[in-house]
């Protein structure tokens, strides 16, 4: 998960580079490096709203990973049966 979202910022910071380089190398108008600063900013606020990052409860999923196949079939058979 953490190299998939390394290489989506890579890719991302290679576009922003393409795209800086084919603006000033054209005969860009205002209007263009303001679109072009936007979508840099909103893709910013995008990443640090979705960024993953640790809860608090990131210690009770490690548990239940752990206890994953430590657990005695009958007591999931009797939970399961005791909540229809």
């Amino acid at each position: 998960m953490i190299d998939e979202l390394y290489s989506f910022i890579l890719f991302a910071a290679a576009m922003a580079l393409v795209s800086g380089v084919i603006l000033l190398r054209r005969k860009s108008k205002w209007s263009d490096y303001l679109a072009w600063s936007v979508i840099l900013a909103g893709r910013r606020v995008a990443f640090v709203a979705l960024h993953p990052r640790g809860t608090p409860l990131m210690g009770e999923a490690r548990r239940i990973q752990e206890s994953i196949g430590r657990i005695d079939p009958q007591k999931v058979r009797f939970s399961l049966e005791s909540n229809p």
